[in-house]
């Protein structure tokens, strides 16, 4: 869904880019997931304190992975699109194991 919206955005040349911010264990297991999954696409670093940031900002953030943040209120797991102005203002926090979604980003395309 990320890839053809990433697509379409850059066909109209609406700016958009996506952010991977790992949940995995290590940094192969980070790595081994991009490759599979997203290719090139931007990510924070896996041992970047940057990573444990932008968690803890947005409220994003598996589980078990609760304890490293121990005074943030968890607002979503993984995965989870957050989608991000160029202000840095949040637009929108969508858990995306909810079908709504699809559907909702299915609906509006590259306007979201």
């Amino acid at each position: 869904m990320l890839s053809v919206l990433h697509e379409e955005a850059q066909e109209v040349g609406k700016p958009f880019e996506v952010v991977y911010v790992s949940s995995d264990d290590t940094a192969e297991q980070c790595q081994s997931y991009m490759t599979a999954k997203h290719g090139d696409w931007l990510r924070i670093p896996f041992d970047s304190t940057l990573r444990h940031h932008v968690k803890a900002t947005y409220g994003v953030f598996a589980g078990r992975e609760q304890s490293m943040f121990p005074s943030v209120s968890r607002r979503s797991g993984i995965p989870t699109l957050v989608v991000i102005s160029r202000s840095g203002e949040e637009l929108a926090l969508l858990d995306c194991d909810s079908s709504k979604v699809l559907q909702e980003v299915e609906t509006k395309g590259v306007s979201f």
